[in-house]
């Protein structure tokens, strides 16, 4: 039997079941799979920015989908939280475990709920994390399902506000 004391090798607690978390360990071969995965994305595309964000800045992605099973998230560095619930037969909040959404939203700086997909929020985001070093909590959502993100964000974080990016605008800070 090992002594743990002894052990050379770092053990790293697997993400919670379903939950995709990239984070850099600062080995070369993430940083090369990084690069391939943001020449394919593009760099000026959804997803390019942000994974810039995740190799050049020390930013974790984590990436929920809409299983229901509780999850908790890596701290210690900016996380960007991405739920997708674009999915044909969307989710809405309900999909997602509640108490795990609530942790979330209490640690993220910034809530977004996207329901047009504008490519300059995902650079915004990768901003926002990257250099500001804040916690961002997004949502990319159908136009049908923006009113229920928005009410049971408003319940699970009261008093927060949401920045809506929406193809009919509803006027004001929600």
């Amino acid at each position: 039997m090992l002594n743990p004391r002894l052990s050379r090798t770092k053990t790293r607690k697997a993400p919670p079941l379903g939950v995709i978390v990239l984070d850099h360990d600062g080995t070369s071969f993430f940083q090369q799979g990084l690069t391939a995965g943001i020449a394919t994305q593009g760099a000026d595309t959804r997803f390019g920015s942000i994974l810039t964000a995740v190799r050049d800045h020390g930013v974790v992605l984590a990436i929920l989908p809409p299983w229901g099973h509780p999850f908790k998230l890596p701290g210690g560095k900016p996380v960007i939280t991405f739920v997708e619930d674009l999915v044909s037969g969307t989710f809405g909040p309900g999909a997602f475990h509640r108490a795990s959404l609530r942790r979330v939203l209490k640690m993220a700086d910034n809530i977004v709920v996207n329901s047009c997909q504008g490519p300059e929020l995902y650079l915004a985001t990768a901003i926002a994390a990257g250099i500001a070093r804040e916690h961002v909590f997004m949502v990319e959502t159908r136009p049908e399902q923006e009113s229920q993100w928005i009410e049971t964000i408003k319940a699970l974080a009261p008093g927060r506000k949401i920045l809506l990016i929406c193809e009919k605008p509803r006027g004001g800070v929600q």
